[in-house]
């Protein structure tokens, strides 16, 4: 697997395309796999809890959003 340090100028292009094209693949499994399997999620960021918007899945441990 090639690196950004072996990798030659004209190739770049390439390397910097199938970078992309991973990053997109991983993002989509991820989002796909929180939203089939998680029914809210907290922000550490921001402490807060996320809800799903179409209301299919019901928290039995945390009251629904209002």
């Amino acid at each position: 697997r090639p690196t950004t340090g072996t990798v030659e100028k004209h190739h770049l292009a390439d390397f910097v395309e199938r970078a992309v094209q991973s990053t997109a693949e991983w993002n989509k499994k991820m989002n796909k796999d929180r939203s089939e399997s998680r029914r809210s999620y907290f922000d550490l960021q921001t402490f807060n809890v996320h809800y799903p918007m179409n209301n299919r899945a019901e928290c039995g441990f945390c009251p629904s959003p209002n």
